[in-house]
């Protein structure tokens, strides 16, 4: 039984179920004309993904926003893991090759 609830913990946090978090947003009148204006212009454009509220939309440029934000770090992240790597001595970029499964010599930042 022991195990059978620890599978369920550990799919729980790795679904990042357990971890999510909720946010509450105030908004101002002018705003919520605004999300009404772009709901509707996104509903009349998606048929099939509409949005009921206003509340769903504003989540939907949440996400798009917020994946932004994560791409933008994840390319900054890759131009300092390059720098680093080009200024690496040979060893220490032989050890990174090696690493990730890749021969000594490899170029993990052509």
């Amino acid at each position: 039984m022991r195990r059978a609830v620890l599978a369920v913990v550990l799919l729980l946090v790795a679904s990042g179920i357990v971890l999510a978090a909720t946010y509450t947003v105030t908004t101002t009148a002018a705003q919520e004309v605004r999300l009404t204006r772009g709901r509707l212009a996104w509903n009349a454009a998606n048929p099939g993904d509409t949005d009921a509220t206003n509340e769903l939309f504003f989540r939907r440029l949440c996400v798009a926003g917020y994946q932004t934000v994560v791409n933008n770090q994840d390319q900054d992240d890759a131009i300092t893991a390059c720098a680093t790597f080009r200024a690496a001595s040979a060893a220490a970029k032989n050890n990174a090759c090696a690493a990730v499964g890749l021969a000594a010599g490899c170029n993990l930042c052509p």
